[in-house]
């Protein structure tokens, strides 16, 4: 319901579980099912919590709902989709180790800390570090966005390309670049596309 917090303190296991408005959901525990956003609302996963399912926004109006690993966190299915991407997925809390094992359609996925996030999949939007954390592209898997330092500090967050990879974007800019951009692991093939 819009504005209000609910709270979830155990595991849940739901086939869906529907966010309905503008309020916030908390989970302390795992959640084992697809998470629906109806509404552009806020889902907080605690820390060491996973969600086994699919991330997705049927509000039918595209950049809405907000995902945010609170510290170290997985989500085993895709989230978002093309044409109804969430607005934010933020992760990478500091000392925290996080991994998205699908597909990621947001309009900025937000690298909160200095921890560190793996990407499973190809990843749909804005990287944004605000932070000094380390972010790692699958092998194969490619960036469709802008790569961006918000740090306010030059040379802040670092990219890794495990394997083969495409950029689709640019990384960094003038006084606000990053700190390390790494690719080229043996066999592989990368391409940097501005």
């Amino acid at each position: 319901t819009d504005g209000m917090v609910a709270v979830f303190s155990g595991d849940v296991y739901t086939e869906d579980l529907d966010i309905v408005g503008i309020g916030n959901v908390i989970f302390d525990g795992d959640l084992n099912g697809t998470v629906n956003y109806y509404g552009d609302g806020v889902v907080t996963l605690a820390d060491n919590m996973a969600i086994t399912g699919d991330v997705t926004n049927d509000t039918l109006t595209d950049g809405q709902g907000t995902l945010t690993l609170a510290g170290s966190g997985t989500v085993s299915g895709q989230t978002g989709s093309a044409g109804a991407s969430l607005k934010d997925v933020n992760a990478g809390a500091d000392t925290s180790s996080s991994s998205f094992s699908g597909d990621i359609y947001a309009q900025a996925m937000n690298i909160t800390g200095t921890g560190a996030v793996a990407l499973g999949g190809n990843l749909n939007g804005v990287l944004s570090y605000d932070a000094d954390g380390a972010v790692t592209l699958a092998d194969n898997r490619a960036i469709a966005g802008t790569v961006t330092n918000d740090t306010l500090t030059d040379g802040q967050g670092t990219l890794t390309f495990a394997g083969s990879g495409t950029m689709w974007g640019e990384i960094g800019v003038a006084d606000a670049s990053l700190k390390a951009v790494n690719a080229g692991a043996a066999a592989s093939s990368s391409l940097f596309s501005a």
